[in-house]
């Protein structure tokens, strides 16, 4: 059963609003990130300025740049040139799972398997943006993000 499932079985309307503040919030970094991804006159340096403030963001950046999975040669220290290798996609995908993590490990409770809920969420955005791709949808990881967000109510 989703989370809008839970809030609205045998409720009222008052309810389900009064029950809205336990959805967690996301961080500044989240929107001013998306408003500059999605801004056709962007640089990668703009997308630094906003996540350089951010340690955490920025080492797991830079920890992906390093991976196996870029294999790029001499490895990367410069969160810019990073930021480069790895795409605006990935990146907004990046700060947004990290946020929502984040987000829902403030609120996690002994009933609640975080890690599971966590391997479903991201199965879903995964086949909601390759859904998209496949289908030349305009803006894929807009998908991702509801797939990511679509048991939170």
């Amino acid at each position: 059963m989703g989370a809008a499932s839970r809030i609205t079985s045998g409720t009222n309307p008052q309810m389900i609003v009064d029950r809205l503040d336990e959805l967690p919030t996301l961080p500044t970094i989240v929107y001013e990130l998306s408003r500059v991804i999605n801004d056709p006159m962007s640089s990668t340096g703009d997308v630094q300025k906003i996540m350089a403030n951010d340690q955490s963001l920025t080492t797991k950046v830079l920890k992906l740049a390093n991976s196996a999975y870029y294999a790029i040669p001499g490895g990367v220290s410069s969160l810019q040139r990073a930021i480069g290798y790895i795409g605006y996609d990935t990146i907004h995908q990046l700060v947004l799972s990290a946020s929502i993590i984040s987000a829902l490990d403030a609120k996690s409770s002994a009933d609640f398997d975080l890690t599971q809920f966590w391997k479903h969420a991201i199965g879903v955005a995964m086949a909601a943006e390759t859904t998209a791709r496949f289908v030349h949808y305009k803006t894929p990881s807009d998908l991702f993000t509801c797939g990511l967000v679509h048991d939170m109510g």
